[in-house]
């Protein structure tokens, strides 16, 4: 599947909204007992970031829907070692390559960035799940 990654322009409504489509769905697929994320907390949240953190978020764009997206948190007060990172794909759209270009784009960035760490949670109990170490990923609590 081919996709073009590109960064998201917080003041274009139509990627707020794609956006936001993907984030509610993956959420919705994933975590269903999860209370949904609002559209307002998803728009404060890609617009006024933390304070002390710079965020870059890049969408996965095909033809015609976005895809997928992911979230690169880089701390800028402290845990200047580290990267937090958010990558959600729309559902109809895994297991096609997507969150892989994505996780490049966001791996490159962080390496560029000078980040050592990379941090992240995922949901990797879910039956049928991707095996999560086939990136190199480890828990945090060593297992």
């Amino acid at each position: 599947m081919q996709v073009h990654i590109r960064p998201l322009d917080v003041n274009d409504e139509r990627d707020i909204e794609s956006s936001f489509r993907i984030h509610a769905a993956a959420q919705a697929h994933d975590v269903p007992d999860f209370p949904p994320w609002s559209r307002t907390d998803h728009v404060g949240r890609l617009r006024h970031p933390w304070p002390g953190t710079s965020s870059d978020t890049w969408l996965a764009l095909g033809d015609p829907d976005a895809r997928g997206l992911v979230t690169v948190d880089l701390p800028n007060l402290d845990n200047t070692h580290m990267a937090i990172v958010e990558l959600k794909v729309h559902p109809e759209y895994r297991r096609r390559g997507v969150g892989t270009a994505l996780y490049t784009t966001a791996t490159d960035f962080v390496r560029a960035s000078g980040r050592r760490v990379l941090q992240g949670h995922y949901v990797t109990t879910l039956p049928g799940g991707a095996e999560r170490r086939s990136r190199g990923v480890r828990r945090g609590d060593g297992r």
